[in-house]
């Protein structure tokens, strides 16, 4: 990272009103999500995409904890499976469309 660059580190998240504060630690998950605390823990060393993608996926366990949907999996790795494929294959596709939307209103 060059002295120009900073670390995208945000302390917390606001998730249907609900807000989870963001600590950055040495961890060895890059992330994890506490709901009780309405914490999200982030691995101190990942680099800015990956603290934005750790960032990302915790945020959708949380989102299924503060909509009650959780509870209804009732199974972690269940709950995983399902996170891991909305990082796969539905945050590229936001991503792509921001991108586009970003360069289009640019031009306009």
């Amino acid at each position: 990272m060059t002295a120009r660059e900073s670390y995208y580190k945000p302390k917390s998240i606001s998730i249907a009103g609900v807000t989870f504060k963001i600590h950055y630690k040495p961890i060895n998950d890059y992330g994890l999500c506490d709901i009780d605390k309405k914490l999200i823990t982030i691995r101190d060393s990942l680099s800015n995409q990956e603290t934005l993608e750790t960032i990302l996926h915790e945020s959708l366990h949380a989102c299924l904890a503060v909509s009650g949907l959780s509870y209804l999996i009732n199974n972690e790795d269940t709950e995983e499976a399902l996170i891991r494929c909305i990082d796969s294959l539905y945050i590229p596709i936001v991503k792509n469309q921001l991108a586009r939307y970003k360069k289009n209103i640019t031009k306009n």
